[in-house]
C-alpha cells in the first residue's frame, strides 16, 4: 500500500507517555515480533473529509479505543520513522508497523510522540 505525504495515520489510545510506550516496544520484542508498534494509516479518497477518512481507518482496523490521536505519513517520515506494511496474521488491510533502535532510545519514543496530535475522540460509525 503506497501512502501519500498526507496520508493519514492513527495510534489508537490516549497515552503520550515515553515510558508507556518503550513497554510496548519491549512487549512485542519479547513477543518476537520486533521493536516496533502498531499504527494505521490510508489516503483520503476524492472529496472524503478528515473525520470520514479517520472513521474508515479506525472502523476498519477495528480500533477498540475511545480516542485515537493523529498524524500524517509525511510528518512520520519527515521525523525519521518508516512505515512498514504489514496486514498480516489477521491484521486489518491499513496495518503498519513503525520499527525503534534497541536500546531503546528515550529521544527517538519522545520524537514518535511528537508527531501526533494530542487524543481527540474516535468518530463514531
Amino acid at each position: 500500500m503506497q501512502l501519500s505525504h498526507n496520508a493519514l495515520v492513527v495510534r489508537g489510545g490516549s497515552q503520550q507517555d515515553p515510558a508507556f510506550l518503550e513497554k510496548r516496544v519491549l512487549e512485542a520484542v519479547e513477543k518476537g515480533e520486533g521493536p516496533g508498534v502498531s499504527i494505521w494509516a490510508d489516503n483520503a479518497f476524492p472529496l472524503e473529509s478528515r473525520e470520514d477518512t479517520l472513521r474508515r481507518i479506525t472502523a476498519d482496523a477495528k480500533t477498540v479505543y475511545p480516542k485515537i490521536m493523529v498524524s500524517t505519513a509525511g510528518t512520520l517520515l519527515e521525523m525519521g520513522f518508516i512505515l512498514v506494511h504489514d496486514p498480516s496474521n489477521g491484521q486489518a488491510h491499513n496495518h503498519f508497523n513503525v520499527f525503534f533502535s534497541l536500546p531503546v532510545q528515550q529521544s527517538e519514543l519522545t520524537r514518535f510522540i511528537s508527531c501526533f496530535s494530542d487524543p481527540e475522540l474516535k468518530p463514531s460509525l
